[in-house]
């Protein structure tokens, strides 16, 4: 903003038709050490525009920690996983990250890195090498001369000052990998003396390709223009640490005006070193290519608060931008190339000039001020270093709305907005051959944690259920977008949502504040979107998500269904089976989308209207869960309820109406494949739950599961499961059905350990079922499985009533009895939940475990 209102306009890519914004926190700080108050990272709406301070520290302890530095962002922006500080593309347990540049070689196209500032620098450096420190320049370059890019430029001569002026060894030679290193670079060599550096074969001919250094400004501008284009091209501008942000007087008064002290001459703009970067990238390259270009020194005239330096840096910038769309335009247009422009961090706390209390001391606010093209805006800084702010996203071109579909949370003034990670991820789905996923199965145990888990394990005497043993395994956040529901002003009091760490390992409290519920939590899973407390599938504004996945499947021809343990139009069943509604209470309206607003085939859930929690038949119908017009269209074998008319699921241009399947005798027929229906609605004879509320269920807690009499006459959750991928298996394009076991969450609301266990018990059993069923009639190779919860509830930990942590108190064996426990929330909690999946693509999945928990890391 400051720079175009110097400039008196606004830049191209401000009209880019992909904008929104990104988080940068890392994972961890300090890098050394490995202490709980290490992973305090994160990005809270409501603290960074209530606490001024926060964004340049941690909110909490005031260290100065809460931001990233360069390093672990370049290493999010370019792997799609978050590190340490100073630490380039190595994750917290050691490993070393592939990133987007080495990705694109494997493909066999060409990427290069381009800086204002040294190439050696956090950010070309985190494109392609590998150290757990940043600041180890000799051995950053060797790597970087050692790999098989076509193009690295940036700054860092070892023999120009930063007046461009030379003066031999000035800047030393680490810039450049040691000096015997440079000398092989002068002469052409392809390895050192000490055999540090072995240059690369990168066009498969079996010998070494020397790189080719260009250092003369004359000569960056000739390859610019496509004449003596090298193979490979190292470009080292002769200049010191930057091309000129660093020149004479940069903290001299006069500096902080634009333009008003003279630009170095004899050194390359960032315009003509990217056109040299891509004409050495495009020639002679028919697969492609990725480069990253950086102004490098914006960040460091920020950390000097000097904004007519950073504004000169940021012109710089713009016109090299431009220079890039224009020859996206003349090559190959946006069909065929993606420009993503963004930012590493912000730097600086850079808002407007009104000093008056601390209320307006954030960017809107308290704006930048248009003073008029040519003079300085009015402005303020705040800090010397790098903030927890949002920063912006502008893109355009193949593939750039695929960036739109991570923005799951929203920022009280930015909006909805993504993670620097996202990026990353985004390149790579988009460079990556995509595994055809037939079948979709999402298994969700309502209020599962870790310990839930466990409980049941040491009940069953069993080591681990079978999808313990899955391929993929991780933990998961669940956070809520806002609180409140749809009734709550929108107030930024609301957007207290996250998931610290460190806080969550050692305040009981914040496990036990802001967490979601079910209804937002389905819409997540459903939408990739978080949203507000007791809404269905609507966004913060109550505009419909129309994304669902039973959505996306039936436009794929594909069919969807839901399978619930629970009341049908319960949150979960409500929200995956792509029913929409600002309250998740609103069961009648919800009941009536499911069966005659939706394409689902597949709608089987609990709410029977005639009939008690205990199965028994009532004196008169309760429509609570289904409502009447629903219900008396089911039975009557109607195609219409009230004004809706049911779905052609066929695509034969007729209605198709639901076959009502009440008798448990009738879903174990369907689960063994015999009289299968077109679609299926299936309501057991059970009003809220299949077994959890029976007598007794919610107030009585018997000494161990299954001492108390299950209802008769219902059938299981297997059997449910197996008739609804029956019904489904029909559709030879594949399907998605979500089944849930909803009343593991119902008996922990009740702090109900042994009715728990036998719901998890049922849940795991079905989880069996379903496994076998893809085996006997399927494939892993065209059906993915995922298990998961939608939130902890409970917080279910040990029987130690000192210590209240679930991972340091641990659920304890107790036979065949209930396991010693304690629980210490009647509700929901913000803890992790497990995570698991088998199947075609699952391993896509660990591309977003790119947040890392004190305990259960990525």
């Amino acid at each position: 903003q400051a720079t175009d209102y110097f400039q008196g306009k606004t830049q191209a890519y401000e009209a880019f038709p992909v904008t929104t914004w990104q988080s940068s926190y890392n994972a961890k700080n300090p890098k050394n050490g490995f202490e709980v108050e290490h992973f305090a990272l994160e990005y809270r709406s409501d603290s960074v525009w209530t606490n001024f301070g926060w964004a340049a520290r941690d909110g909490r302890t005031g260290r100065i920690a809460g931001y990233t530095d360069s390093a672990p962002a370049a290493t999010a922006l370019s792997t799609g996983k978050k590190a340490a500080d100073g630490v380039l593309n190595i994750d917290v347990d050691g490993n070393q990250l592939v990133t987007i540049a080495e990705h694109a070689l494997k493909m066999g196209k060409k990427a290069g890195v381009v800086s204002t500032v040294q190439f050696t620098h956090a950010t070309p450096a985190g494109y392609i090498a590998h150290n757990m420190d940043r600041n180890a320049s000799a051995l950053i370059a060797q790597e970087m001369l050692a790999s098989k890019l076509s193009v690295i430029i940036g700054t860092g001569h070892p023999d120009y000052n930063e007046n461009a002026q030379y003066a031999a060894g000035v800047q030393g030679y680490n810039y450049v990998g040691g000096q015997n290193v440079w000398n092989d670079l002068l002469t052409g060599g392809v390895t050192n003396p000490g055999g540090i550096v072995n240059v690369a074969d990168i066009d498969g001919d079996g010998a070494a390709d020397a790189w080719s250094l260009v250092q003369d400004s004359l000569d960056f501008a000739r390859i610019g223009r496509g004449e003596n284009v090298p193979s490979r091209l190292l470009g080292i501008p002769r200049a010191g640490a930057t091309l000129q942000a660093y020149r004479e007087g940069r903290n001299d008064e006069r500096a902080k005006t634009a333009f008003a002290t003279p630009l170095n001459t004899g050194v390359p703009s960032l315009a003509e070193m990217s056109m040299a970067a891509i004409h050495v990238l495009n020639n002679d390259n028919e697969n492609g290519f990725f480069v990253m270009i950086e102004g490098g020194a914006i960040d460091w005239s920020n950390h000097d608060n000097n904004a007519g330096r950073m504004i000169e840096e940021m012109t710089d910038l713009n016109k090299a931008i431009d220079t890039v769309i224009a020859w996206i335009e003349a090559n190959g247009g946006w069909e065929n190339n993606l420009l993503i422009y963004t930012s590493d961090h912000e730097c600086g706390y850079f808002i407007g000039p009104d000093h008056r209390n601390q209320t307006v001391n954030n960017p809107v606010d308290n704006p930048i001020v248009d003073n008029g093209a040519g003079n300085m805006p009015g402005y303020s800084y705040h800090s010397p270093s790098h903030t927890n702010m949002l920063v912006p996203v502008y893109a355009k071109g193949a593939g750039a709305g695929l960036l739109k579909t991570h923005e799951s949370r929203t920022d009280f003034y930015r909006g909805k907005y993504i993670d620097n990670s996202d990026i990353a991820n985004t390149l790579f789905t988009l460079w990556t051959p995509q595994e055809e996923v037939k079948n979709f199965i999402l298994m969700i145990s309502d209020g599962m944690g870790h310990n839930t888990v466990k409980a049941n394990n040491l009940w069953e005497n069993k080591n681990k259920q079978v999808y313990e043993n899955f391929p993929v395994i991780s933990a998961m956040s669940t956070y809520h977008g806002r609180a409140g529901n749809y009734q709550a002003t929108d107030d930024i009091s609301l957007y207290r949502t996250g998931y610290n760490s460190t806080l969550a390992w050692t305040d009981p409290e914040y496990i036990n504040e802001d967490y979601t519920d079910s209804a937002p939590a389905a819409t997540a899973m459903a939408t990739g979107t978080k949203i507000y407390d007791g809404a269905i599938n609507v966004d913060l504004d109550d505009s419909p998500l129309l994304n669902t996945l039973p959505q996306v499947a039936t436009k794929k021809g594909k069919s969807a269904g839901v399978v619930s343990s629970v009341q049908i139009s319960h949150a979960t069943p409500a929200g995956l089976g792509g029913a929409h509604n600002a309250n998740r209470n609103a069961n009648a309206a919800i009941s009536q989308e499911l069966f005659f607003d939706t394409h689902l085939s597949v709608a089987i859930g609990t709410g029977h209207p005639l009939y008690n929690d205990q199965g028994v038949l009532r004196t008169a119908p309760e429509h609570t869960w289904i409502g009447a017009d629903a219900w008396n269209a089911l039975t009557s074998g109607s195609t219409t309820s009230g004004a809706n008319t049911a779905k052609d699921i066929n695509g034969d241009g007729t209605p198709d109406a639901w076959t009502l399947i009440q008798d448990s005798a009738d879903f174990a027929q369907i689960a063994k494949g015999e009289r299968v229906p077109l679609r299926l609605a299936g309501v057991p004879k059970v009003y809220q739950t299949l077994q959890q509320r029976r007598t007794d269920a919610a107030t009585g807690k018997a000494s161990a599961p299954f001492t108390i009499p299950f209802n008769r006459n219902i059938p299981t959750l297997s059997d449910l499961s197996l008739a609804a991928l029956n019904v489904l298996n029909q559709n030879q394009n594949g399907f998605f059905v979500m089944i849930e076991g909803g009343a593991i969450d119902w008996a922990n609301h009740d702090n109900n350990l042994p009715f728990a266990i036998e719901e998890q018990y049922n849940f795991n059993r079905a989880v069996e079922a379903v496994i076998n069923w893809v085996e006997a009639n399927s494939s892993w190779d065209e059906t993915l499985l995922i298990i998961t919860s939608d939130h902890e509830c409970g917080y279910l930990t040990g029987p130690n009533g000192q210590n209240i942590n679930p991972f340091t108190n641990p659920i304890i064996a107790n036979g065949a009895n209930t396991p010693g426990h304690a629980y210490y929330s009647p509700s929901h909690t913000n803890t992790l939940v497990p995570m698991y999946a088998k199947g075609a693509g699952a391993e896509k999945l660990n591309s977003y475990r790119n947040m890392y928990d004190y305990v259960y890391g990525y």
